[in-house]
């Protein structure tokens, strides 16, 4: 069954993340549901990947990776509940592979993006038929969120990190732009020494108060108006200086970066 490829750009800074992020949630799903295993997949560039587990052994080795159990939940708007897999005609075949402990009961909800769409799961599995309550998948719903949270609060930790990176990276100049009104929302570097203002006074302005060239704004333009995230190099003069830049649109932030 194939997996929503729109997801694995979703959800592409999660191959970063960590077992220890989430390994209280697990297991608290695990006791919840009173069950032997759960664990949390994550949508990455090759696919479903574990990031935490509890009671999954090497016995269990083939649940780790592109299970089918979390493969087919990912297709589900919420959750999957297979409450005795031997009975159930998809999954029959996998309680007979050797290279696994029988994994009889699966229930796994849905983690989405910020945008609604399905990134992962988190999910309980026992090696016996078992039923659960409706409290107990809705507390695996809270769960499911919790982990939602942790991975809005990494991703904005992330995404602020690369943007300190890139703006303490640069040689002379470094500037954040805003192209919803074209203003200055961050600017590091030698700002004195090239405009003759402090950084403070250059916060908000726009930015054709520090550049003032029509080609450089139509340029920035058209970055704007493509698709993807894109770069550029240009060159224009930084109020009496001739510059060389470094331009760099993240279509997803609506941000331009600029280095000189």
């Amino acid at each position: 069954m194939q997996i929503p490829q729109d997801s694995f750009a979703e959800n592409a800074g999660n191959n970063i993340l960590r077992e220890n992020n989430f390994q209280n949630l697990v297991r608290l799903a695990a006791f919840i549901c009173d069950t032997d295993h759960a664990m949390i997949n994550l949508l990455g560039d090759d696919g479903l990947s574990l990031k935490a587990s509890f009671g999954l052994e090497e016995s269990t080795g083939e649940l780790a990776e592109g299970n089918p159990f979390c493969e087919r939940a990912i297709q589900e708007d919420k959750y999957l509940l297979v409450e005795d897999v031997g009975s159930d005609d998809d999954f029959k075949p996998f309680i007979l592979s050797e290279k696994s402990e029988q994994i009889r009961f699966y229930l796994g909800y849905n983690i989405k993006s910020e945008a609604g769409k399905n990134v992962g799961t988190i999910s309980v599995l026992d090696t016996k038929p078992r039923t659960v309550c409706e409290k107990q998948i809705e507390a695996l719903e809270s769960l499911a969120q919790e982990v939602e949270q942790k991975l809005e609060s990494l991703k904005s930790h992330n995404k602020l990190r690369e943007r300190n990176l890139f703006l303490a990276g640069s040689s002379d100049l470094a500037f954040r732009i805003n192209v919803e009104d074209w203003s200055i929302k961050d600017i590091q570097g030698k700002v004195k020494e090239l405009t003759g203002f402090d950084a403070a006074d250059t916060i908000g302005k726009n930015i054709s108060w520090l550049i003032a060239d029509q080609e450089f704004i139509s340029a920035l333009e058209e970055l704007v108006q493509q698709e993807v995230n894109s770069s550029k190099q240009l060159e224009t003069f930084l109020l009496q200086h001739l510059c060389f830049l470094d331009v760099r649109m993240l279509k997803e932030e609506e941000e331009i970066f600029v280095s000189a």
